[in-house]
């Protein structure tokens, strides 16, 4: 889901995809809540280059309702790194 404008709210539950990129959620303009549970992962980056998972570039969404679960911090931007600090 890339550069949309939703006007209420998004739920991505229990997506279970071999592809550990395959879950990109950015640059989106969301008016409700952003809400990822349970899912195999969830991006809000894009990778640098095709053929490897990392480094990424941040793409954050813009949320006006409340960020959970998953989507609450920004994905890792390095391999083994934490998430966030930034909001999804």
């Amino acid at each position: 889901m890339a550069r949309d404008q939703i006007h209420g709210q998004v739920d991505f539950f229990n997506d279970q995809l071999a592809d550990k990129d395959a879950i990109e959620i950015i640059s989106n303009t969301i008016l409700g809540r952003l809400n990822c549970k349970e899912n195999s992962m969830v991006w809000d980056s894009a990778e640098q280059k095709e053929e490897a998972l990392f480094p990424r570039t941040p793409l954050p969404n813009t949320v006006h309702g409340h960020r959970l679960n998953q989507c609450k911090l920004a994905s890792p931007s390095k391999e083994g790194g934490p998430p966030g600090p930034g909001p999804f």
